[in-house]
């Protein structure tokens, strides 16, 4: 793996980033701002909320008050949804085997 160095003097970058404007600089501090603010509000649309909600608040309050990382929030919810499709997969088994041993048989 080869390694990238830039060859852009520290003066040089120094430069440009004070060369940018107040008003823009304002403009995209207030931009990343509101980034989060809008991902949740594309998480909340396109997720049905009475399925899914209740995740979408717990990893709310592990952010807010645990103050968790989005990264052990993410691997929490790869346990989450480990645990929720094995036992999803383990009633279907369970359903499947109660019909082929003839379980709901009306003619009794």
């Amino acid at each position: 793996m080869t390694q990238h160095y830039s060859h852009v003097s520290l003066e040089t970058k120094a430069q440009v980033i004070n060369a940018i404007p107040a008003w823009l600089n304002t403009g995209l501090t207030v931009a990343s701002g509101m980034l989060p603010a809008l991902g949740f509000a594309i998480l909340l649309h396109q997720l049905p909320m009475k399925k899914y909600g209740y995740f979408i608040l717990f990893g709310f309050v592990l952010a807010a008050y645990l103050n968790l990382s989005v990264l052990a929030i993410a691997m929490l919810g790869i346990v989450f949804c480990a645990f929720i499709f094995a036992n999803k997969e383990e009633q279907d088994k369970r359903s499947a085997s109660a019909v082929t041993m003839g379980g709901d048989n009306e003619d009794e």
